[in-house]
């Protein structure tokens, strides 16, 4: 199950010229809504607004992008993520790791498959997983690094909180079912 999440990113153009530009930008990212998902500009804010973390995150990534690259202010507010002047770091538990990893799946996948007992390797794809919604494979990723490295706090604490997490989804999936059945009965 996912969970929806709104984010929004605050713009500061400095001229008319800066807003057409940011106006594109929207008009531009509308493009990519999947559905049951949203999207809107108002008063310079911007409001992403869907299910999961990829759809939503991979927008942000390039409206955020699109504006650096045009020089325009802005400040973004996300549960995932910090990004500010002098780096953009996501968030996972109390820990921040650079943005780009992200983009290197495919390099630690092989990376894993040359080294399978690499924990900076198994680190990073646990992060990446629990990132993007993938919380199985992240717990399994966790659950691989306390076994070999009992003093990893870091990991002990995202396999409890991912536990608990999957726990909880598993909780109110029969909760719903459990539901459903009293109606139908």
């Amino acid at each position: 199950m996912q969970h929806f999440f709104t984010c929004r990113i605050s713009f500061y153009p400095d001229n008319s010229a800066e807003q057409q530009k940011l106006n594109n930008i929207f008009e531009q990212s509308k493009l990519n809504v999947q559905d049951r998902s949203s999207i809107a500009f108002s008063n310079n804010t911007m409001s992403l607004a869907g299910y999961g973390n990829n759809w939503r995150c991979n927008v942000c990534h390039a409206i955020r992008a699109a504006a650096k690259q045009e020089h325009i202010l802005f400040l973004s507010r996300c549960p995932f993520e910090k990004d500010d002047s002098f780096s953009w770091r996501i968030q996972v538990g109390q820990s921040y790791f650079d943005i780009s990893i992200l983009y290197r799946v495919e390099h630690y996948q092989k990376m894993k498959l040359d080294d399978p007992n690499n924990l900076l390797v198994r680190t990073h794809l646990a992060v990446i997983n629990e990132y993007y919604g993938n919380y199985a494979a992240a717990l399994q990723e966790y659950a691989f690094i306390t076994k070999r490295d009992p003093a990893d706090s870091f990991a002990a604490r995202r396999l409890r909180a991912v536990s608990k997490l999957l726990l909880n989804e598993r909780k109110k999936e029969k909760e719903k079912e459990k539901a459903k059945l009293v109606r139908i009965g």
